[in-house]
Order: C-alpha cells, then sequence, then structure tokens
C-alpha cells in the first residue's frame, strides 16, 4: 500500500514537472490539514512507542495510517492533479504535503522496514541514504483535534450515504440532487465538497447541529432529473474512454482524438477535458493517439 502511493505520488509529479522546493506550504486544504495532523500525532506516537520498545503498538499505528494515507487522502484526491485538475494552487499544496508526509513516514519506519523506505526515501530526495537523517520531531501545533473530529463526522456520513446508495440500487456514478445530515458540528465548505465528491452529490445540507455522539444521514434526495442522467452519461463516456486510453497505451498527459455515438452537448467541454481529447466527432467508438 506505501508503495502504491509513493508510485502514485511520482507518476503525477512527474507528468506535472513538480519539484520540492525546499519547504512545505501550508495548505488550506482540509485533507491535507488532517492528513498532516494524523502525521505529527504518528510521529509523537512512535518515538514515545520505540523508546519503550512496544514494536508490537507502533507497527499497529503506523499500519492504520498508512491506511488512512491511502484509502482516504489519495484516494481523495486524485483529481487535485494531474493535466486535467485546474486549479494550480490546490495542486501544488497536494504535492508539498504528500511529499511533506512520505518523507517523514519514511524517516519514521526506518527502524523497521529499513529497505523499502530506504529506496522511497532516496528516490524523493537525492539524498545518501534515510538512516543517516535525523529522527523527526512532532509538530504539536499542527495536530489537530478538531479536523480529525470534523473528518471522522464526514466518513460517517460517507458511509451512510454508500449504504443508502446501497440500498435504492443507485450506483455512485448516478450524480444524486442533495442529501441532509445532522452532526454535532457545522461542517466547513472543505469537509462539505470531501462529501459531495466522495457520494456524487450536489448538495450537502448540515445547518442542523445535534447534541449526539456521531452524525447521520436524515434524508437523501433519489429523484433523477434529466439534467442528472446527462451528468451520469457524461461520466460513463469520460470512463469509458479512459479504459480505452490503458488498452491503446496512452501516457497520462497523452492527448487523444475520439469518436462517439452521441455524448450530452452540455458536458462536451468537459468530457473533453477530462479524457484529454483534441477533437471529438460522432460516429462509432473508437480513441487514436494523435
Amino acid at each position: 500500500m506505501l508503495w502504491n502511493i509513493y508510485n502514485f505520488f511520482v507518476s503525477y509529479a512527474n507528468v506535472d514537472g513538480w519539484e520540492f522546493s525546499g519547504s512545505a506550504k501550508k495548505s488550506e486544504n482540509i485533507l491535507d490539514r488532517w492528513i498532516v495532523s494524523l502525521l505529527n500525532q504518528l510521529v509523537k506516537d512512535e518515538t514515545i512507542d520505540l523508546d519503550n520498545f512496544d514494536t508490537a503498538s507502533s507497527i499497529a499505528k503506523i499500519g492504520k495510517f498508512i491506511d488512512e494515507f491511502s484509502t482516504w487522502y489519495i484516494r481523495r484526491s486524485r483529481d487535485r492533479v494531474g493535466p486535467t485538475a485546474e486549479n494550480g494552487n490546490d495542486k501544488e499544496a497536494f504535492y508539498s504535503t504528500c511529499f511533506e508526509v512520505l518523507t517523514t513516514l519514511c524517516r519514521v519506519i526506518a527502524p523497521l522496514a529499513p529497505f523499502t523506505v530506504e529506496e522511497i526515501y532516496k528516490n524523493l530526495t537525492g539524498e545518501e541514504s534515510v538512516h543517516l537523517t535525523e529522527w523527526p520531531i512532532a509538530n504539536e501545533s499542527l495536530i489537530d483535534d478538531k479536523t480529525e473530529q470534523e473528518m471522522v463526522y464526514a466518513r460517517q456520513i460517507v458511509e451512510q450515504g454508500h449504504a443508502m446508495r446501497k440500498n435504492q440500487g443507485f450506483k455512485v456514478r448516478q450524480p444524486l440532487n442533495s442529501l441532509v445530515s445532522i452532526a454535532p458540528i457545522e461542517f466547513c465548505a472543505g469537509t462539505i465538497s470531501t462529501i459531495q465528491n466522495e457520494l456524487n452529490i450536489h448538495k450537502v445540507d448540515n445547518s442542523v447541529k445535534a447534541n449526539i455522539g456521531a452524525a447521520s444521514v436524515t434524508n437523501m434526495d433519489f429523484q433523477i432529473t434529466q439534467a442528472l442522467e446527462d451528468e451520469r452519461d457524461a461520466r460513463d463516456i469520460v470512463r469509458k474512454i479512459q479504459e480505452e486510453r490503458k488498452k491503446i497505451g496512452t501516457n497520462l498527459d497523452e492527448r487523444i482524438n475520439a469518436s462517439l455515438p452521441d455524448w450530452p452537448s452540455e458536458f462536451e467541454d468537459e468530457i473533453k477535458r477530462k479524457a484529454l481529447i483534441n477533437n471529438l466527432t460522432k460516429g462509432e467508438f473508437s480513441v487514436t493517439k494523435i
């Protein structure tokens, strides 16, 4: 899982021509703040565990962190990078944050998995060895309990939302209009956006707060309009083209020409942008390199 994270980071950093500038910039993206908070808590915990020779606890905490890093942070950040990502500042924030997390994580794991992290660290930094670096020191000012708890609530809503979709027979690729949730806190805009993107939903109403120990979804709108059907069809077209791109061996940033029997006209620009299409014409389905 760690190697897959590293591979994703390097692949897209190369495509985008990103290089580390020498210092990580503070990000406003809640996903970045969340993973940095978890990282500094991990460094703090690992220092205590390894000082006490408690490798069992140390390994368990590292495993949990890598799982969070991969299944939530990286997965929810995929659209932030690559040639189709439009927000340059957010792209820079992702790369800078992910580089910091990966290199710090290598230093933390080095006593326990010396060979794998040695290769990752040397390839990322160009330095002689991870084993010649100083042990990291946790920056406790970056440990943000509020952000961590907010993400816990967000993921509770996402889990329930996916379950409700499944019960109603709606796959995630079908956009929905809205849901209403309750939680002990009001979410920031970044958390709302994260829920929307994960559940493929246009609006999240989090205005009702309740003094409860968890967050929950109280209502989800399953009425499908023509606009939502067209949006789904556009997503399916992009997915189909991306699958064909892999079959013909295009690079991540390589542009193509495509032919389709039909497509929702209002989503033409989005289809062309997300699938890196130069010319889109009507006809039998085909994808060709330029």
